[in-house]
């Protein structure tokens, strides 16, 4: 099935993933910086969890919580993430 592109007014497949302009600090970047930090999540259903970020994924962010259990919070859950210095 082809997808019909606005900007030449044609019916081709797109041959590389849609790029948006978010800014210099996305998620990614914002992880890279602060893995090993303790951070501050504050999720949509307004539960917060405070712990040190281990590590991301493309739709999630791992948090090593007090009890030394991990939680996998998914990127659409998440409101804010605060960092503490």
């Amino acid at each position: 099935m082809n997808r019909y592109n606005n900007r030449t007014g044609t019916n081709e497949k797109r041959t590389e993933p849609r790029r948006y302009e978010t800014g210099s600090m996305t998620i990614d970047n914002f992880g890279r910086q602060h893995i090993g930090k303790s951070v501050t999540v504050s999720l949509r259903n307004g539960r917060i969890e405070t712990g040190i970020l281990r590590g991301y994924g493309q739709y999630d962010i791992a948090l090593e919580l007090s009890n030394k259990k991990m939680l996998i919070v998914m990127k659409h859950a998440i409101d804010t993430v605060s960092v503490m210095q």
